[in-house]
């Protein structure tokens, strides 16, 4: 495969940058924390990193993704003002809905036409044809989530429960696996694209990537659907926590008309504890 020009760098690779600035920026609700230039910032810096990376790796395809995969990540922590599980999550779910969406597009493109593999190497039209197309359906895709005002995560950086981060942990593994998934199976069918030409190999690609994308989705639904869940289940708690001290007032209302102190005053000092045990976690 060439190098990157000039021409493809400006008129492909920042814009695919831009638009994946764009859509972690989006999808981590930045916008009012984090100004517009930072988008900018952040997809000039991953473009000519791009860039640089595909130079020194010799256009290999898996190992510029997962380069450029963690330095968006790395850019997007400190930029963004994020934490770390918010920047590796956010990266993720942007590379594997675009990747995706390149893959839909290309493959379609290769079903209803004569075109094979190789005839994209060979064609820069076809090329820049089918970045364009992949291009509009992912900024289609960035709009409506900005449009919904959707949050993939939302907690802070310096206290996050135990649950919800063991959730996280398990998400980042179900979007790495993903995203290894998608990158190898694009390796795969590049590395041998010229065996791929006859209608029934394209019906095989097809539904290969059916599987793909249908597994895809149901992996960035979860991702989205999580922090929905963590919210029912935190407000299911403080519901049970708001009928514990009910439930204690009650009792210390039966022992004052017992006029049992002690044991009054051992309750009060527990829930005491109990408080400030809670304020200097969230502190912490």
């Amino acid at each position: 495969m060439e190098q990157f020009s000039l021409i493809e760098f400006l008129t492909m690779s920042i814009p695919e940058e831009f638009l994946l600035s764009f859509f972690i920026w989006t999808i981590l609700r930045k916008k009012d924390t984090v100004k517009f230039y930072n988008v900018i910032a952040v997809a000039l810096i991953t473009s000519i990193a791009f860039a640089s990376i595909n130079f020194i790796c010799n256009s290999n395809t898996t190992l510029t993704a997962i380069l450029n995969l963690i330095i968006l990540t790395v850019t997007i922590f400190f930029l963004y003002n994020s934490s770390f599980l918010e920047a590796i999550v956010a990266a993720l779910l942007a590379f594997i809905v675009l990747t995706i969406t390149q893959a839909v597009v290309t493959n379609i493109g290769l079903i209803v036409t004569n075109y094979s593999f190789n005839d994209i190497e060979r064609d820069e039209f076809l090329k820049r044809m089918l970045f364009v197309a992949s291009f509009l359906i992912f900024s289609i895709i960035t709009l409506i989530l900005f449009k919904l005002n959707l949050k993939v995560l939302n907690f802070k950086k310096k206290h996050i429960s135990i649950y919800y981060l063991t959730r996280v942990r398990y998400v980042v593994l179900q979007l790495l696996f993903t995203f290894l998934i998608i990158i190898f199976n694009f390796r795969i069918y590049w590395s041998n694209k010229e065996l791929f030409n006859s209608f029934s190999d394209k019906v095989l690609i097809a539904m290969n990537l059916a599987f793909v994308v249908i597994f895809t989705v149901v992996i960035v639904v979860n991702v989205f659907k999580m922090r929905r869940d963590i919210q029912k289940e935190e407000e299911q708690k403080r519901v049970y926590d708001n009928r514990e001290v009910f439930q204690n007032i009650d009792y210390l209302c039966r022992l004052m008309e017992y006029e049992d102190y002690n044991e009054v005053k051992n309750i009060l000092i527990s829930m005491k504890n109990d408080v400030n045990s809670d304020m200097k976690a969230k502190k912490n």
